[in-house]
């Protein structure tokens, strides 16, 4: 792959750009740039590092950044970093749920373009091999919605399934998978509560409690109210048990639609 570049353009109501500012806005974009190139990688490192190949300080303030591998060897291979950055960024100022941007990478974009409209920066562009992106608030209103699915909160329910694991290192807790959501929960017990999780142990249970939910999935039972076995299904009520069901009050069935019943019983 040729070497990537990208160009961060600054636009500033005065020619001269504070340096907090300036660097406010390279180092995010370089920390986004990192995260595109481990969010490529299964092995999640990274493959380049960004070096300043050229500045202008003519109004506006114009800094382009290339990409160099990190290992000094004609195998390594630079990963595609900087249009899909570019992309991404596009993604959110439509108000699009982005590819390859984590809800970390997300926050940290919303921080860079909220320095628009501060100390006099009035735009930013970023530009790579003819793709472009000029984010605004919009990207910050989108990030704002699309982070609240992320945003942990707490309600009182309850967890099915076996009862795995017991744990008294730090905090004692249990630990099952959830047979709804197919995720590990694990559960803040009591004393008490811990010596009857051990009779449970392996065995079909409910726990009940103050559940901690991120994007509508049970992860931690932070108040376990009580904790109790769930009967086999063998021991459910079987439809043998349950009876012949009469709805018409012995009247036979197609009478009682006809409605031929009323002068019978006449």
């Amino acid at each position: 792959m040729q070497n990537q570049r990208i160009t961060i353009t600054i636009k500033h109501s005065d020619k001269n750009i504070p340096l907090k500012s300036f660097i406010s806005i390279t180092s995010r974009t370089v920390s986004l740039l990192e995260g595109v190139d481990r969010e490529s990688s299964p092995e999640h490192n990274l493959s380049a590092e960004w070096r300043i190949s050229q500045v202008s300080m003519h109004s506006p303030l114009q800094l382009t950044l290339e990409a160099a591998s990190i290992v000094q060897d004609e195998k390594m291979i630079i990963r595609n970093i900087a249009k899909p950055f570019i992309e991404d960024i596009n993604r959110l100022e439509r108000g699009e749920r982005p590819k390859i941007f984590t809800p970390n990478m997300e926050r940290r974009a919303k921080s860079m373009v909220a320095i628009l409209s501060l100390d006099g920066v009035s735009a930013i562009q970023f530009e790579s091999d003819g793709a472009e992106a000029k984010p605004t608030q919009h990207l910050a209103a989108y990030v704002d919605a699309d982070l609240k699915q992320y945003a942990p909160y707490y309600e009182v329910g309850s967890v099915e399934g076996r009862l795995e694991i017991i744990s008294v290192k730090g905090k004692d807790t249990v630990q099952l998978q959830d047979f709804r959501s197919g995720i590990e929960v694990t559960c803040n017990v009591s004393a008490i509560q811990l010596e009857e999780a051990k009779e449970l142990l392996r065995k079909r249970v409910v726990v009940r409690g103050r559940v901690k939910y991120i994007r509508k999935r049970p992860q931690v039972i932070v108040d376990v109210f009580d904790i109790r076995e769930l009967k086999d299904s063998k021991h459910a009520p079987q439809p043998e048990d349950i009876g012949r069901v009469d709805l018409t009050g012995e009247i036979d069935p197609v009478d009682y639609l006809r409605g031929d019943y009323c002068n019978k019983i006449g």
